[in-house]
């Protein structure tokens, strides 16, 4: 059973460097696990894609490589090792291959690697990237496995059981260490040789590791730490999945959506208030880095677009445009936080890489403009990752499975929900707001330019801002919403899986095939 879905998790980062959440984090993640598993110096690390999958296309420009090669090195993924993790990765002396091959799947996200150590050991997983950075390890060495990154992994190969009953011998590895604080066994077998996966909240002792071993006749051991900032625990409870469900605990009509965010995460993480609003202002802090050092000017080599956030303001001092200044500044912002990420600077996937600039554009935008203040901005931020657990749960953040909708569309609603909170709003107006934004930018396709993040990436993350600030003011002003926020994100998800393969990010239609995409990506490989 997978735990419910968290804001810190899921929705708000991870924090990181790379175009792509679903490329470069995600890619980080599985590797960081493969290479853990691996137990050993790695020595050579393979990746093959599927031909009719997404990866096969995008890999390269969207960062799977280095963020593979990150993993590998075992630096933090907003690290300034990150941008040179390859050449630091051949440097180690690991063998580091990329190929594209046939194989069987069922995501277009999927990663097949085989690790070989030092040791001639050799670790064969496979693993899927599910939207924002979120992972999902499917098989290790032919056995299924269900791992996402929450727990404490610990992995025991045994030719058979001590028990013929394998929900027994389940049970009883619960109970026989309850000090382990072992949260869920899984068995899984391949005709007579079984693997007890054990996950765990916190570190088990070696020792303890040890005796588990023998008393399950284990011949092989592997263990991997959590990759995920909140962890996972097996009897997690949460007050409410949906905004509808939200609508009916609401303690009353006033109350705002931070507030049921707040409850709602220190559940999920079983972790006090305090620390969830501590988590939300650190990643609000990076959000302003972010913006702070694109407007300050960025440069890197292997980008489509050059530095353009600048030209905003001088485009105003001039009288060239319309002096409308929560537009053209949400319109800069929102620029120079792309060009943060486009550039490899530390930003946060909110909800995902690709769609990293609405929420803070359009948040701190209105803070500094109209003066609220940063616990003000903070509650609004929570409120933002509250739509963010709807639309995850219902759907996915992946725009491989559901276009660009999943992305910008989602963040754009997430933006609405923030602005109604610095409004204070209620958490009906800021679901009514969110509504409206999504409903905006349904079916809104995934065709990036060159296999970059950045065309018509940018403009779609303006936008999401500019659509977020129109949809908060008009709920605000008592505009009906018409459609519950959960009936719009089941639409989207429906309309996510009638998009074609072509228009979900594999660079195979939409703009991505027009004659001055396919000059630009020319050029780009010159370089």
């Amino acid at each position: 059973m997978n735990p419910p879905v968290s804001i810190f998790n899921d929705v708000l980062g991870p924090v990181m460097r790379g175009p792509s959440s679903s490329h470069t984090a995600a890619a980080y993640r599985i590797s960081s696990l493969a290479s853990q598993l691996a137990g050993d110096k790695v020595k050579t690390f393979m990746v093959d894609f599927s031909t009719d999958g997404s990866l096969a296309t995008t890999y390269k420009g969207q960062g799977s490589d280095i963020g593979i090669a990150g993993g590998i090195l075992g630096c933090e993924m907003e690290s300034d090792n990150i941008v040179n993790s390859i050449r630091l990765v051949r440097e180690m002396g690991v063998d580091l291959q990329f190929r594209i091959s046939d194989y069987e799947n069922d995501h277009p996200n999927t990663y097949k690697i085989a690790v070989t150590s030092f040791t001639g050991t050799t670790t064969e997983i496979v693993a899927v990237s599910t939207g924002g950075g979120m992972i999902r390890l499917r098989e290790l060495n032919g056995f299924r496995v269900n791992v996402l990154g929450g727990y404490y992994e610990y992995f025991f190969y045994a030719g058979s059981l001590p028990e013929s009953d394998i929900a027994a011998t389940r049970d009883s590895l619960i109970t026989k260490y309850p000090g382990c604080n072992i949260e869920l066994v899984d068995i899984a077998s391949t005709g007579e040789s079984f693997l007890i996966n054990i996950k765990a909240s916190e570190a088990i002792d070696g020792n303890l590791i040890s005796k588990i071993a023998a008393g399950l006749n284990a011949h092989k051991i592997q263990a991997a730490n959590p990759v995920l900032p909140v962890l996972s625990r097996a009897d997690c409870v949460v007050p409410f999945t949906s905004a509808s469900e939200l609508i009916k605990i609401l303690p009353g009509t006033q109350t705002q959506l931070w507030e049921m965010a707040l409850w709602y995460e220190s559940q999920r993480g079983n972790i006090g208030k305090d620390e969830v609003w501590n988590l939300a202002s650190g990643i609000l802090k990076v959000m302003r880095a972010s913006l702070v050092t694109g407007l300050a000017g960025t440069s890197y080599s292997d980008r489509i677009l050059g530095r353009q956030s600048h030209l905003v303001d001088q485009a105003v001092g001039k009288g060239r445009i319309l002096d409308s200044p929560l537009i053209n500044t949400v319109i800069r912002n929102t620029t120079a936080v792309m060009e943060s990420k486009s550039s490899y600077q530390p930003i946060v996937a909110a909800p995902t890489a690709g769609s990293c600039a609405v929420v803070p554009a359009t948040l701190l935008s209105c803070a500094d403009l109209y003066g609220f203040t940063e616990e003000e901005s903070i509650k609004a931020l929570l409120a933002a990752g509250m739509i963010g657990v709807f639309i995850a749960t219902r759907s996915t953040f992946s725009a491989e499975v559901a276009g660009c909708q999943a992305e910008c569309g989602a963040a754009s609603a997430m933006a609405a929900a923030g602005v109604v909170q610095l409004l204070g709003g209620t958490a009906q107006e800021a679901l009514n707001a969110a509504s409206f934004a999504l409903q905006n930018l349904l079916g809104l396709v995934c065709d990036p330019v060159a296999k970059r993040v950045e065309v018509p990436c940018l403009g779609k993350n303006i936008l999401g801002a500019t659509n977020a600030i129109s949809a908060a003011n008009i709920t605000m002003s008592g505009f009906d919403t018409l459609i519950p926020l959960d009936e719009v994100i089941d639409s989207m998800d429906s309309i996510g899986h009638s998009l074609c393969d072509e228009l979900c990010c594999t660079g195979k239609g939409g703009l991505s095939i027009t004659p001055a995409a396919k000059l630009i990506e020319a050029k780009l490989k010159k370089r």
